[in-house]
Order: C-alpha cells, then sequence, then structure tokens
C-alpha cells in the first residue's frame, strides 16, 4: 500500500475501514482500471478536456497575464550535468505522457484537448553571474505567461552560475499538473537522465492510458450520490469568513506575499497526536484549524477547503496530468468539546470527504446553493494543505553525483482565499502562509501563524482540553470574534 492510500485508509472511520478490509473498496481504496482508451483519429488528436481542466482554461480566458496557476519546480543542482542529456530526459518525459504536449482549443461551448504528436519542451540555457542571479531570472521566468492555445506548456530553463553549478527550473501550468504530477516528473526526469548518461533505454514500465482517456472517462461519471452527500454535509453552513484588514479587491488578479515561521516540535506533536487519537497527523492538524479558526471568527461551525489527489484509479497512479480537486471540511467546534473528541470528528469529516472528493468542486457550490462570484470563493476562504517528506522532493538527485536543492520561488499571486500550509520533514516541520496582501497586513497573518502554531503545541501537550480551553487560554489564542 502506498504511502498515499495509507493516508487515506487511516482517516477512514473504523466501520469504513473493515467495509475496506472486507473486499468493497469503494471510492477511496485501489481497485482495477475501469478507465477505457479513449477512440483516436489523426494528430493532432482531440478529446475533451477534464472539468478540472475546463475550470483552470476558464480562469485563464479571465486572466491570461496570471500566474496564479503557474507551477513552478526550481532546484540548484551541484555536480557535473550535461545540459544535453538533461534535456533529452526532459523531452523523453514529454514524449512519454501526451498531456506534456497538448494545447488547447474553444470549439462552441466545448474546450478540447488537442494532443500533438510532437511538441518539445521550450528550452533555453544560459549563464549568471551568480546563484543570487540566477534565482532572480528564475522568478521573472516563472512569470511569464502561458499561452494555452498554441504551447508549448513545459518550459525548461537552466543557469549555470559557477563550476558544476547550476539553477534548473522547469515551468509548467497547471491544466498540465497538480502536486503529485510534479513528483513523478521530478522522479521520471532523474530515470531518464540516468538512462542517457549509461546509453540504456529508461526502466519505465509503459503507461497503460493517458489523461486524455481520463478525461473522457471522467465525463461518463455519475456523481449524483456524491453530491447529495455535499448537499446534507454542507447543510445551513455559516458564511465564515476570516476578518481582513482591507476590503477584498474586485479584480480578478491579487498581488500576493508569504509567511513562513518553523513549527517548534510540530512533527512530533502530531505524529504523537494521530499516535494517541487514532488518526493521521493530518486528522489532527485539521482539527488544530478547526480551533484556530473558531478562535478568529468567533463561530462553532468552522468550514475549510483542502486539496485531494483524486487518483483512486490504478492506471492513473503515475500518470502525470490534472487530477487535484477541492473539498470542503465541515468540523463543528463546540466550546465543551476536548480536542481528543474534535479530532475524532476530524477523522470522520475527512474520510467521509475522501469517499465523495469525485464531485467537481464547482459543482458542489451549485448542489448547496452558493453564489459563485468572480472575485471570492463562495465556500470557504481559507484552505489548509498537508506534506509530509515524501511529497516535498527535498531529497531528489538527478544521478548520485547530482543532488537538486529545491529553490522557493516568491510567488506574486494569490488565490481568492489563504493557503496555510504545513510541510513535514524527518527533523522539523515548517508552516508557511500564502495571502492575498492587498487584503491582509504581514502583521495580522504572522499572528495567526504564531497562534496556529501554539494551538497545535497545546492540543498534542494537553488532548483533553476543550475547545473553550484552546481559544482562551493564555499563550495560546485569545478569543477575537469577528
Amino acid at each position: 500500500m502506498t504511502d498515499d492510500l495509507l493516508t487515506r485508509f487511516l482517516a477512514l472511520s473504523p466501520a469504513d475501514r473493515r467495509q475496506l478490509l472486507s473486499g468493497d473498496a469503494g471510492p477511496t481504496g485501489p481497485r482495477a482500471s475501469q478507465i477505457p482508451a479513449a477512440p483516436r483519429g489523426p494528430w493532432p488528436v482531440r478529446l475533451p478536456v477534464s472539468p478540472g481542466q475546463q475550470a483552470q482554461w476558464m480562469m485563464w480566458r479571465m486572466a491570461p497575464d496570471s500566474v496564479t496557476y503557474h507551477v513552478p519546480a526550481c532546484y540548484e543542482i551541484t555536480g557535473p550535468l550535461v545540459p544535453a542529456l538533461l534535456i533529452k530526459a526532459v523531452n523523453a518525459v514529454v514524449a512519454r505522457h501526451e498531456i506534456m504536449r497538448t494545447t488547447y482549443a474553444q470549439e462552441g461551448v466545448r474546450v478540447m484537448q488537442v494532443i500533438h504528436r510532437d511538441l518539445p519542451a521550450d528550452v533555453r540555457i544560459g549563464t549568471a553571474g551568480s546563484r543570487e542571479e540566477a534565482v532572480a531570472l528564475a522568478a521573472v521566468a516563472a512569470r511569464e505567461p502561458f499561452d494555452l492555445r498554441n504551447g508549448p506548456l513545459v518550459r525548461v530553463r537552466l543557469w549555470r552560475f559557477a563550476p558544476r553549478r547550476h539553477l534548473l527550473l522547469l515551468l509548467l501550468h497547471h491544466i498540465t499538473v497538480d502536486e503529485r504530477s510534479s513528483r513523478i516528473l521530478e522522479r521520471e526526469l532523474a530515470v531518464y537522465y540516468r538512462a542517457a548518461v549509461c546509453e540504456q533505454p529508461a526502466a519505465l514500465p509503459p503507461l497503460p492510458v493517458q489523461y486524455g482517456d481520463y478525461a473522457v472517462w471522467q465525463r461518463t461519471l455519475d456523481s449524483d450520490a456524491d453530491l447529495v452527500y455535499w448537499s446534507k454535509q454542507l447543510r445551513g453552513a455559516k458564511d465564515m469568513r476570516l476578518p481582513s484588514d482591507h476590503p477584498w479587491p474586485a479584480v480578478s488578479t491579487l498581488p500576493g506575499a508569504t509567511v513562513q515561521l518553523p513549527l517548534p516540535h510540530g512533527r512530533e506533536a502530531l505524529a504523537d497526536l494521530s499516535a494517541r487519537l487514532g488518526g493521521t497527523p493530518f486528522t489532527a492538524l485539521a482539527a488544530a484549524f478547526a480551533v484556530f479558526l473558531a478562535g478568529e471568527t468567533g463561530t462553532d461551525d468552522v468550514l475549510f477547503g483542502c486539496p485531494v489527489a483524486c487518483r483512486t484509479d490504478s492506471a492513473i497512479a503515475e500518470l502525470i496530468g490534472y487530477f487535484m480537486n477541492s473539498v470542503v471540511l465541515r468540523i463543528r467546534t463546540a466550546p465543551s468539546v476536548t480536542f481528543a473528541e474534535l479530532a475524532t470528528e476530524a477523522r470522520d469529516v475527512v474520510g467521509g470527504a475522501l469517499r465523495h472528493q469525485a464531485a467537481q468542486f464547482h459543482d458542489v457550490v451549485t448542489a448547496v446553493g452558493a453564489k459563485p462570484g468572480a472575485f471570492h470563493n463562495p465556500l470557504f476562504d481559507a484552505m489548509l494543505v498537508f506534506l509530509s517528506g515524501d511529497q516535498t522532493g527535498h531529497h531528489a538527485s538527478l544521478a548520485p553525483d547530482l543532488p537538486m536543492r529545491p529553490v522557493i520561488l516568491p510567488m506574486p499571486n494569490a488565490h481568492r482565499y489563504i493557503t496555510f500550509t504545513v510541510v513535514e520533514e524527518p527533523s522539523a516541520a515548517t508552516l508557511t502562509v500564502h495571502y492575498p496582501s492587498e487584503a491582509y497586513t504581514s502583521s495580522t497573518v504572522e499572528r495567526w501563524a504564531g497562534r496556529l502554531s501554539r494551538v497545535i503545541a497545546r492540543a498534542a501537550a494537553e488532548p483533553t482540553k476543550t475547545v473553550a480551553d484552546l481559544v482562551s487560554s493564555p499563550g495560546t489564542l485569545e478569543h477575537t470574534g469577528r
């Protein structure tokens, strides 16, 4: 069982775990592939986009110059890199995955994938006078807008800034990749590079399906049962908003900023909580996040967003593409409930969300009667992301003598919500908050980050404390109301 599937399994309630082990896997468990190969015509092949891609297309049409949905992966490479072999490896990955040589076209009311037989990556190689200059060049390159109609949608930028020192930027659009796809790309790039060095074929099994097959298949699925679940789960939910320092601007593109801080003992706290309370580090984190939001908004009915991978079919486990969806977690934080009890509720809420993750977010918005707006998210304004060490790529290498150290580039644009990301490493954990800087001040976000950190620490130390205790305890949270 992979780490991803194990996490999902442990997030289920005991009854659902028994159902899974009894042989009825349901929508959250691994299953044999149900995705058939879609009929193909001559090149370029034209197939419908997936619902998630259609949403990405619409956001690009609204703001084609926005970098909000750019996915940059930047690495400092140390060692005897051969640029020509790196480019060969990149184009081998592009040849393997159709989605990486796909552009998009509007045909009436339909948006189509236009899959090309050959569409090499856009590659540029240069030099820089220093590491700092190379990083600055990469930050500028990461902001260059994409043309989804014409492509190519895979960009490679490589700068040599010192002997045996390079900076690599892989830039894609979110319509092409999700978070797990970035890890697949990183891993396969290393496989193809090592094969090129040894002048041998890459040891990768054939892909059972391509993303276009998945997109066609996904549109045949009946999500009515999932939408019924979400309608019941979110019925009567309050409009919960974190208080902003300034009015939200009515524009499609928002400038963004980032606050980051270490979580002292955060990794140990989450691991200890999950072990004692019978959940996962994420469910413990979700409960702590709910306490934090309750204190900041003055409500005991908390909603926040969470990204899910939506890779429940075995055929797409190692496929690059855009599979991600957003789910809404609703956790009721009654003041008298203990944190241990709240963590149990969070576990059940996460399990239910995973079982019904196939319903597209925009369909959920419609099903629950929320009013979508061009300039706000109708269901939440806070997103919680949890990345364990194996999801971050911090220990990647292109070859045994070519370690790759990730370089974090500034993110100039923000979504219309605040993203709280906890990254768990073997020896530490960090919290990064990315936010719209025209709605919130840095001092507010820094205060929030510190308070969330203290909630995690206090809950781990005393899980029998009630929500009211955690909200009001000195040194943890002061109740601020709305």
